[in-house]
């Protein structure tokens, strides 16, 4: 499992530094074909995911999923909640907070006696 999680880390970066057209979008995929410089739209992200958990052979999880294993991710990566807030698109970091899950050791250490 952990060698496709990095295959599809590798895949996404090949996108983005070799494949993704030129557009001044903030959005990760855009349409390549008329009109460019849009995002896809999330629909078709949707259905390419659920696409994926099928190969993978799970019958039934929710794309909401991934955003919130990548949030929990984070900030053990290191990442501040004011990024992960602007990559989850959040206006509040109360609400980002809910996807987030503290990470109980990495609090621990900085915790005072």
């Amino acid at each position: 499992m952990l060698c496709r999680y990095r295959q599809r880390r590798v895949a996404i970066a090949v996108y983005l530094h070799e494949e993704r057209p030129a557009t001044s979008n903030r959005a990760i995929f855009v349409r390549h074909v008329a009109p460019y410089d849009e995002p896809i739209p999330s629909r078709s992200v949707k259905l390419a995911v659920l696409a994926g958990y099928r190969r993978c052979g799970w019958t039934r999880t929710r794309v909401h999923m991934l955003r919130h294993s990548m949030a929990s991710r984070l900030p053990r990566a290191g990442a501040s909640m004011k990024e992960i807030a602007d990559i989850l698109r959040h206006r509040s970091l109360d609400t980002s907070a809910i996807y987030a899950k503290v990470d109980l050791s990495n609090l621990a250490a900085v915790a005072l006696p």
